[in-house]
């Protein structure tokens, strides 16, 4: 597969010494088994260097094998001036990895007959929509369904390369072809495209239940004896074999500028191998003797050729033509088969004739031609075809590459022959042109505006180029305009940080178009690659509510920074005009103007920062008197939590009798509230003890400080960086659960959070159950059923794994989490709409996999920045259990507490439900109770005041009207929306001590084989029952 050629990359690559990489000794690291062909020779040792030398190739590893011996070799470094090249090392092998797919699928038509087909009556020519069904549609309705394996592995299905259409995984790629146009007809030209290679991968998976890689290794590779040939990265990487860097060389000062290696392909079909020239040797031997594991069909078929590629090319003899995974041509009068590969500047070539068990490869780090002049010679040299017979490849190559970077550096005439003179301005201003464009089947691009290169000249930039797939090299088109709407689009490598070294990647024509409102509507771009007159890629103008406001403003803010300098320049430049127009005394008299102008604006800031100040300390003690506290007090309460400001709220004047000054301000007085009057229980008569304060055993119900909980104490540095794992990172750890050889974990990963993993693993198992028991969820009988089993399982999940919190469950409306739980079993416009507003799933949620837990959260807002923040972090359940424990309800404290002050505090949940679970004492015998309560103490320790508190105050009735508790937010700041404030105003009213909730255990064998037992018990037990009584 071969993504990009890249003459240009950015300055962020890492740049190698521009030395002669030859001139440091090699230890080299020859091999051979039998025989050395006789092709081999010192000349041949020569020329090979020569050539690498020539085309400035880092490193080159080359084998050849003759018959039943094999010789290999490596030139130069696999890292430069460090590690030399060996045959054992490793290189990307790009689109030689099509022949692999083309023999995986011999196989499984090889397995059509059998009993134990995956597939019965897969052949050839069976169509592709016939398997992949939804996944394989195109954009042409007949091609959908005539399109055959044969046909996508041959090149003739009329879909061009769309290398640029972004897509991560195989099913991905395989579904984006619906959006993609088609060049044309099909089985009528040879059009290369490595997504179809891509579907055919998918075609595999689907097919054998799985992933490519473990097929090729399983059925080609381990049959073959390639033990050093790996279908991911992090394989390679972990392999204990070198893996070589890939590097570009730049003409313009001789040096060599590393690159990133590709993370991972939505193409994997086409171009995702590792490997290395001995495994590779293996695999030319088998090709050529036709043995096992390929059956003699199987070879046939993948060497037969298909469609024409061209009626003649050099150096071969007359047309070359694709066969399936292979070109086959005619090179001295035989039959040869040949692929190259390319992904990033990893290029590979390997070459068999099978009539002289002759076949070399050739791989390189560095996108140059000289493993195919390589492969070439090597040939030649074997088959006796004499020099002056031969075209010389070696210059034919570089006169093409020359003729390539001619191009680069004429696009714009080229593109543009015909221009007015002079050019015609563009419709609107170059600011409004930014904003974000989406095209289905291309992505987004982000058209930007960038200043950063001069004070009066701003251009665009655009990015997103191939979209996540090409991101490890942040592509970017420069734009520069031509005529009109009309621009021209140089592309390059490194996002906002790219800097120009020679000549760019890509030329392509760009254009705007402006609707009726004169805004632009749509950017086309010439990413189709086709040549020629191929159309533009037209993408529309994303208007997106939130993200993209933010992004709009940002752009508003950049116009504005242009127009402020474009402003400044022109007084800059008139001042120097006027300066020697204006005397000493004027230019005196201006400055001391100027300077009297700022000290105005000084003297303004002075005083309102003295009112400001006045306010606080107003408040400050205004607070301090209600609580029967000192000014020393409150100023070290004050030190401890300096981060944590006290928020107050005004409280509606409409009940009360409070007729003070407005809120807040310096003379603030709250009304009187005798503290002495708060009893206790027990007293708080002890003396602190060795190393405490008074302060301590000061009344601890109602503080004006926060996070001093043993809640928010136990986290030790959750907001630090180790800590700020969202998406991505919770991805890749689920997918590296997910290859767990553990018998659990195949089916239900492990993930950072058991709290999720226990919810899983229960809605697994009783989905599984209601299957087996025959419950039809297109039944609307059976859906109104479905709540009863849900309620049993949770209940007995909070009793079993934390039964200190089923009182919270049993009273805060837990049918809440009974209907989201029903709707992730069985998702229904039913089932939907019985979910509470606050728990349905946002956007975020649907788009992106995170912990089960989160969705337990009733706050939208707070559940988006979690899975965008924290879905991977290994704490995400006790910040779960903290937002729980951080649900409150806004009162007046004299509606709850006798002679208390008309204030607004909040109470948390947790605390009058920790009160309601008290045993009763001799003085609360449950009967009901009124509100106000004597005192502060009273309220949290009698469950008869608890309860009328949790009913007046409606947290019976669930979310609805929960707010959430300052603390929680000083403590995770990154999770507060300010466009969706939930916090509480006022102050804490709470208990001495506080209730911390606890999460589950990680599940272990036991829990799961409970869960199992209970379930199966349980859903036998009820229907049973309902059978009986019906009968």
């Amino acid at each position: 597969m071969k993504h990009f050629r890249f003459p240009i990359v950015a300055l962020w690559a890492t740049q190698a010494f521009g030395q002669d990489i030859a001139q440091r000794p090699l230890h080299e690291e020859n091999q051979a088994v039998g025989d050395v062909p006789r092709v081999v020779s010192k000349d041949l040792d020569e020329f090979i260097e020569r050539i690498r030398e020539e085309w400035h190739a880092p490193g080159l590893a080359v084998a050849i094998v003759d018959g039943n011996n094999t010789w290999a070799k490596g030139y130069g470094y696999a890292v430069l001036n460090s590690t030399p090249v060996t045959p054992h090392t490793l290189y990307y092998t790009g689109s030689t990895t099509k022949s692999f797919t083309a023999a995986g699928i011999s196989l499984l038509i090889d397995n059509a007959s059998a009993t134990s087909s995956v597939y019965p009556g897969l052949s050839w020519k069976t169509p592709v929509s016939h398997i992949l069904r939804d996944d394989f549609v195109l954009s042409d309705e007949w091609a959908t369904a005539h399109i055959t394996l044969e046909d996508a592995m041959s090149h003739r299905t009329g879909y061009p390369s769309h290398d640029l259409a972004p897509a991560t995984t195989a099913q991905e790629t395989t579904r984006l072809l619906r959006h993609l146009p088609m060049a044309a007809e099909p089985r009528t030209t040879f059009l290369y495209n490595n997504k179809m290679f891509g579907a055919m991968g998918h075609l595999i998976e689907v097919l054998t239940g799985s992933w490519l890689g473990d097929f090729f290794r399983e059925y080609l590779w381990e049959p073959m004896g390639m033990n050093e040939t790996f279908f991911s990265l992090r394989d390679a990487e972990q392999s204990g074999l070198v893996l070589a860097k890939e590097y570009y060389y730049n003409p313009d000062d001789g040096s060599y500028l590393q690159l990133p290696h590709e993370p991972s392909s939505g193409e994997e079909g086409a171009g995702s191998i590792v490997s290395n020239v001995l495994d590779y040797a293996k695999y030319l031997r088998i090709m050529m003797a036709e043995s096992a594991p390929i059956s003699k069909s199987g070879h046939r078929e993948v060497k037969t050729p298909r469609t024409l590629v061209a009626p003649a090319m050099e150096p071969f003899t007359g047309p070359v033509s694709y066969a399936l995974g292979w070109y086959t041509a005619v090179l001295g009068g035989e039959q040869v088969y040949f692929h190259s590969g390319g992904v990033n500047m990893f290029i590979s070539m390997m070459m068999m004739i099978p009539s002289q068990q002759i076949g070399v490869i050739v791989f390189t780090n560095t996108d140059v031609k000289a493993p195919q002049v390589i492969a070439t010679h090597i040939l030649s040299e074997h088959l006796g075809i004499p020099k002056d017979k031969r075209p010389d490849m070696n210059k034919q190559y570089k006169d093409r590459k020359k003729a390539e970077l001619e191009h680069l550096q004429a696009c714009a005439s080229e593109l543009y022959p015909s221009l007015p003179a002079p050019p015609l301005l563009p419709t609107l201003p170059i600011p409004d042109h930014v904003g974000e464009f989406h095209n289905t089947g291309f992505g987004t691009l982000e058209v930007v505006l960038d200043c950063s290169n001069s004070v009066v000249k701003c251009e665009l930039r655009v990015l997103g180029m191939g979209g996540e797939a090409f991101a490890h090299l942040a592509p970017m088109i420069y734009l520069e305009p031509m005529s009109g709407n009309h621009w021209l689009g140089r592309g390059y490598m490194g996002g906002k940080k790219a800097q120009t070294v020679g000549i760019p990647i890509l030329c392509v024509p760009v254009e705007f178009k402006v609707n009726i409102l004169g805004k632009v509507s749509q950017i086309g771009v010439g990413l189709r690659l086709e040549g020629g007159d191929a159309p533009l890629v037209w993408f529309d103008r994303v208007i997106v509510p939130g993200c993209f406001n933010l992004r709009r403003l940002r752009n508003r803010l950049s116009q504005q920074a242009f127009r402020r300098r474009q402003a400044e320049r022109m007084r800059e430049l008139s001042s120097r005009v006027n300066t020697d127009q204006k005397s000493d005394n004027e230019r005196i008299e201006e400055l001391q103007r100027e300077n009297r102008q700022l000290r105005a604006q000084l003297v303004d800031v002075q005083a309102r920062m003295s009112r400001l100040l006045a306010n606080i300390q107003g408040l400050s003690d205004s607070v301090s008197k209600t609580l029967n506290d000192t000014g020393s007090q409150d100023s070290k309460v004050l030190e401890e939590t300096e981060d944590h400001p006290l928020q107050l709220s005004t409280y509606d004047k409409k009940q009360t009798d409070y007729e003070g000054p407005p809120f807040p301000g310096p003379s603030m007085q709250l009304e009187p509230f005798d503290t002495s009057s708060l009893n206790f229980d027990p007293p708080l008569a002890h003396r602190p003890g060795p190393g405490q304060s008074e302060d301590a055993f000061l009344s601890s119900e109602l503080i004006n400080v926060t996070g001093t909980s043993p809640l928010y104490t136990q986290i030790p540095n959750i907001w630090s960086f180790e800590y700020q794992t969202g998406i991505e990172p919770y991805l890749t750890a689920m997918a590296a659960s997910q290859e767990s050889s553990m018998a659990l974990r195949k089916d239900m990963p492990i993930s950072n959070s058991p709290f999720s993993d226990h919810i899983k693993l229960l809605q697994h198992l009783l989905k599984s159950k209601l299957a087996a028991n025959g419950f039809n969820p297109d039944s609307q009988p059976s859906m109104q059923s479905i709540y009863q089993p849900v309620l049993m399982v949770l209940s007995m999940f909070n009793s079993m794994t934390r039964p200190d919190v089923m009182a919270w469950y049993a009273k805060t409306r837990f049918f809440h989490i009974i209907e989201l739980t029903a709707w992730q079993l069985y998702p229904s416009p039913a089932t939907f709409q019985k979910l509470h507003q606050r728990y349905r799933p946002t956007d975020t949620q649907l788009k992106h996999p995170h912990p089960r837990v989160i969705d337990w959260i009733p706050f939208p807002s707070i559940r988006d920045r979690l899975i965008e923040l924290h879905a991977a972090n290994p704490l995400v359940d006790q910040i779960f259990c903290d937002a729980v424990s951080g649900y409150v309800v806004e009162a007046l404290m004299s509606e709850l507490i006798s002679d208390a002050p008309q204030i607004t505090v909040y109470v948390r949940v947790t605390d009058l439900i920790a009160a309601m679970s008290l045993s009763s004492g001799a003085g609360d015998n449950d009967t009901p109770a009124s509100l106000p309560a004597p005192d502060i103490t009273t309220l949290f320790s009698s469950p008869s005041h608890a309860r009328a508190a949790f009913k007046q105050l409606n947290m019976d009735k669930g979310a609805s009207y929960y707010k959430i508790d300052p603390a929680f937010y000083a403590k995770y700041p990154e999770l507060y929306d300010q466009s969706n404030d939930l916090t509480a105003n006022g102050v804490p009213l709470k208990p001495r001590s506080q209730k911390v909730l606890t999460y589950p255990k990680p599940l272990d064998d036991s829990m799961v084989e409970t869960y199992r037992s209970f379930i199966d018990f349980s859903m036998d037990a009820t229907s049973t029952i309902s059978s009986t009584t019906a009968s």
